[in-house]
């Protein structure tokens, strides 16, 4: 089981690790309110970037990407 529970950790923080280089380093970093440097640092190696600060990440993706499903549902509704 445990096994199972790493795996499954790895493949959620690649896809965050994707989201941000989807949204950019620099946009996240400035959502997260964190350094550019910590970002990199996350997408780099993500084990080694403080729980604080994927934690930080991790809401500032989830809020971009709730932002930029909106933005395409109001595009969407305006054609």
């Amino acid at each position: 089981m445990t096994k199972d529970l790493t795996f499954m950790v790895a493949t959620t923080m690649e896809a965050y690790c994707e989201k941000v280089m989807e949204f950019g380093v620099e946009t996240v970093a400035e959502r997260a309110g964190l350094k550019e440097r910590i970002v990199r640092k996350f997408v780099n190696d993500t084990y080694s970037s403080k729980n604080s600060d994927v934690r930080k990440i991790q809401e500032a993706v989830k809020s971009i990407a709730v932002e930029r499903s909106e933005a395409e549902k109001d595009d969407n509704n305006n054609e």
